[in-house]
C-alpha cells in the first residue's frame, strides 16, 4: 500500500525536475488524480495537467521523453534578443522577396535560424525608414 503525506504550501518552482517527472509517471500509471499527484510533489495542480498534455504520447507519459521535449521547448524559448548585421541581411532579403515580418520570423523559426520577432523587425523597418536606410527602397511608392 502507498502511503502520502501530503503538504499543504506550494513551492515556488519554474520548472520541473526529472525526478518530478519519474514521480508523475508512477503516480499516473497508479492512476492517482492530477490534484493528488500535485499535493504530493508539492506543486500545483495545473502544473501537473499542463505536463501530462503536453507530453504523453497517446495514454501513455514517459518521464525521459517528457524532459527531453521540456529541454527542446526551453531551447526554442530562447530568442535572440539583438538585431545582429546578419539578421538585417536577411530581413531585406525576405522583404525583397515580399515576405511580411510575421513570415519571416515563422520561415526562420521553422528552418532554425536565429531571428528577433516579428515586432522587432516592425520596429527595424520603421527605424530604418526614418533614417532612410536600406528599406527605403522596399517603401511603398505613393500615387
Amino acid at each position: 500500500m502507498l502511503i502520502i503525506a501530503l503538504v499543504s504550501k506550494k513551492q515556488n518552482m519554474s520548472h520541473l525536475t526529472l525526478s518530478q517527472r519519474y514521480e508523475i509517471k508512477a503516480l499516473h500509471v497508479a492512476q492517482k488524480s492530477a490534484t493528488f499527484i500535485a499535493h504530493y510533489l508539492n506543486i500545483h495542480r495545473s502544473t501537473v495537467y499542463r505536463e501530462l498534455e503536453r507530453n504523453s504520447a497517446g495514454k501513455r507519459y514517459e518521464a525521459a521523453e517528457a524532459d527531453r521535449r521540456a529541454a527542446t521547448r526551453c531551447r526554442w524559448r530562447s530568442r535572440p534578443r539583438k538585431r545582429s548585421a546578419a539578421m538585417e541581411q536577411q530581413i531585406v532579403r525576405y522583404l525583397r522577396d515580399g515576405l511580411s515580418p510575421e513570415q519571416i520570423a515563422g520561415r526562420c523559426r521553422l528552418e532554425g535560424i536565429d531571428m528577433i520577432s516579428a515586432t522587432s523587425i516592425y520596429k527595424y523597418i520603421y527605424d530604418d525608414r526614418k533614417k532612410e536606410g536600406a528599406m527605403q527602397i522596399l517603401a511603398p511608392t505613393t500615387s
